[in-house]
């Protein structure tokens, strides 16, 4: 079974996350994604 889960880079510290690791705030009514390792905001979606 093949799972469609996102994985994301982060750009700061270069770590690999998975969509269930990746940290979120919300903030005015959006969902703002970080790195859970260094909570850098400067993450990006590599696969997904």
């Amino acid at each position: 079974m093949i799972e469609n889960e996102q994985v994301y880079e982060c750009e700061g510290c270069k770590a690999m996350i998975s969509e269930k690791n990746v940290g979120s705030i919300k903030v005015n009514g959006f969902y703002r994604l970080y790195c859970p390792f260094c909570q850098s905001e400067d993450i990006k979606v590599i696969e997904g």
